[in-house]
């Protein structure tokens, strides 16, 4: 059947530009005939299997067709390799390869060992071709069994799926050494003064990233905190994480790299005013999509076309309309430049298509791409994480509000009162208030701060030594952006909130515990400004 399909596309070039899509139709086409139907001389009837869909049938005839269709395309994988630009047509490429390996699951009982390894070495061959940070040549599994030591060459996607513990969910913190004093506050708040008692792993990339002696530093703070070295897992080749070099990179290859479950991925300089396992692994949207996600701050309306132009392109090129959750996005249906704050990602990697969107998410950090695509067309990381899922098919969620401003409550001078269009607000009952900050924060489904970035710090970027505990918060409202790191952010034309009496503890209490740590930690904390 797929020599005939390749026929009809090498006469018809038009449905080359569609290959993918009818290749899928194809597959659930012939297995769909070959699982529940048979031909005899009456013609075709219902087969055993559809009459009974509890039973597995005790014909293996789809495997083949199956198995042929996923060799055919790992072979064009192979040999047609994706430009670093191509960013819809992976999100094509990995949406199909998730159908795939649906099937494969569903139709796994009816299979005989042999006929298993040989689909599952045409899936990872067809997954290595587009994600090839997936072989991992060091073999870090600790096992001496030869048979795992060869699935993990040569199945390293199945290999991936079996690191994952069913039932676990736990916190991951992407750390090198410029990280460490933050992470170290972050275990605090969520160990002492949250009391989360959820695993904590901290992510890292080589030796020079996280030395030892700062490893162990963090693993000794708290109970039930470990290290994960995300280079024993995957091939640094394509991705030049080692040493710290690559920044942001790491954090998806943290999260795949995790042998959790779920999985709740925290910036170091997070700080969180209630436990993470009572608030974002308890979301309406993460329960519904398996991806919760958060929005930055609303700001540069219509500033940046060029971009806003390239999303657009690469979702048509993925051959997708917007999901509901971009339709309700005030950056694609309105111009602003920021859309996601990855300083919290929430993933289910229970959920196939969670996992494989992950790829997706990860390959935009790679080395090649980052450098020609991802970094230069948005800044960092952070809105890998949607346009990956996106791209993909993955639903997801994001927050109901966009990032709110955190810090002091600042008198608007005399004069300051005017429109955005520049004139004067004469009979106007205007805020005479605004919250001024360097911290972005996000409220939980309960209306309250749940945590924000930037650290304990009132601002990280200029001052190492003063800490704060902001009193004031504005959401909702005109952002006013400083206009370099050192320069203050406010909001105005919005609520001047008080920040509730629960988070002024957490955060009273994390200063004062991050202070004993530093104290603790000074030799360790002064080889990394000397």
């Amino acid at each position: 059947m797929y020599s005939l399909y390749a026929q009809l596309t090498s006469k018809y070039p038009f449905f080359q530009r569609s290959r993918y899509k009818y290749i899928a139709i194809a597959a659930v086409f012939v297995l769909f005939l070959y699982t529940f139907f048979h031909i005899d001389r009456n013609g075709l009837e219902v087969s055993s299997r559809l009459r009974n869909p509890f039973r597995a049938s005790s014909s293996s005839s789809s495997l083949p067709n199956l198995t042929a269709i996923v060799s055919d395309a790992a072979s064009y994988f192979t040999n047609y390799p994706l430009p670093s630009s191509a960013f819809g047509e992976l999100g094509r490429r990995t949406e199909l390869l998730t159908s795939w390996i649906k099937l494969s699951d569903t139709l796994a009982p009816s299979f005989t060992p042999n006929e298993t390894a040989t689909l599952d070495s045409a899936l990872n061959t067809a997954l290595l071709a587009s994600f090839p940070f997936l072989r991992n040549p060091s073999l870090p599994y600790t096992s001496t069994d030869f048979h795992t030591l060869q699935q993990a060459n040569r199945a390293p996607f199945t290999a991936l799926r079996h690191r994952i513990r069913s039932g676990t969910r736990g916190i991951v913190i992407p750390a090198g050494k410029p990280q460490f004093r933050f992470a170290a506050h972050l275990i605090q708040n969520l160990r002492a003064v949250l009391n989360s008692s959820l695993p904590i792993q901290i992510a890292y990339a080589g030796d020079g990233d996280l030395p030892h002696e700062y490893r162990a530093a963090l693993c000794g703070l708290a109970a039930n905190v470990s290290a994960l070295d995300v280079l024993s897992v995957f091939d640094d080749r394509s991705l030049q994480l080692r040493d710290g070099k690559a920044g942001w990179a790491v954090k998806p290859f943290a999260a795949l790299a995790s042998d959790f479950e779920q999985v709740v991925l925290l910036d170091a300089d997070v700080v969180f005013a209630a436990r993470p396992e009572d608030t974002v692994l308890r979301t309406l949207g993460y329960n519904e999509t398996g991806v919760m996600l958060y929005h930055d701050q609303l700001v540069s309306q219509n500033k940046f076309v060029d971009r806003a132009e390239w999303w657009r392109w690469e979702l048509k090129k993925a051959g997708r309309t917007p999901s509901e959750a971009l339709r309700k996005s005030k950056v694609w249906t309105e111009g602003y430049a920021e859309e996601g704050d990855s300083g919290v990602v929430v993933l289910d990697k229970r959920r196939l298509e969670v996992l494989t969107g992950l790829l997706h998410v990860a390959w935009q950090n790679s080395r090649e791409v980052r450098d020609e695509w991802t970094y230069k067309m948005t800044y960092g990381d952070k809105e890998s994480w949607w346009f990956g899922m996106e791209l993909s098919g993955v639903p997801f969620a994001f927050e109901e509000h966009y990032g709110a401003v955190l810090g002091d409550k600042v008198p608007i001078r005399s004069g300051a009162n005017v429109r955005r269009n520049g004139t004067a607000s004469v009979g106007l009952k205007m805020p005479k208030e605004k919250v001024c900050g360097f911290s972005i924060a996000h409220a939980g489904e309960d209306g309250k701060l749940l945590w924000y970035n930037g650290s304990l710090l009132k601002n990280k970027a200029v001052d190492q030594k003063e800490f704060t505990v902001p009193e004031w918060w504005m959401i909702d409202a005109e952002w006013v952006k400083g206009a370099t790191k050192a320069d203050v952010s406010c909001m105005k034309g919005g609520q001047v909130l008080a920040v509730d009496a629960d988070a002024l503890r957490v955060m009273s209490e994390t200063v004062e515990r991050a202070k004993l740590v530093d104290k603790a930690f000074a030799k360790l904390i002064a080889n990394l400004e000397s």
